[in-house]
């Protein structure tokens, strides 16, 4: 999925407009996708703040599990320290 930066178009506005949705941010807006027309009544990718840690926490488990720690480190480490070198 395709990250959106300042140099990208504005994120789209959300039809759904679920106020516990993880990714609509203040504006309702949605900035995990870049199309938010479904055919469906309900948006497929949704699920709520609370569903979206307990994903992370299970897959951060999952590489710990099977040793990736290489991975870890790209997709679970917060945005600040990303890239950082830590002692």
């Amino acid at each position: 999925m395709k990250k959106h930066s300042k140099r990208d178009k504005p994120y789209p506005p959300c039809e759904m407009n679920l106020p516990d949705c993880f990714a609509l941010d203040g504006k309702g807006r949605c900035t995990a996708l870049e199309d938010t027309a479904f055919r469906c009544e309900r948006c497929p990718f949704y699920k709520t703040t609370d569903q979206f840690v307990a994903e992370r926490i299970d897959s951060l488990q999952y590489l710990k599990d099977i040793g990736r720690d290489d991975l870890i480190g790209t997709y679970h480490m917060e945005p600040k320290t990303r890239g950082k070198r830590t002692r």
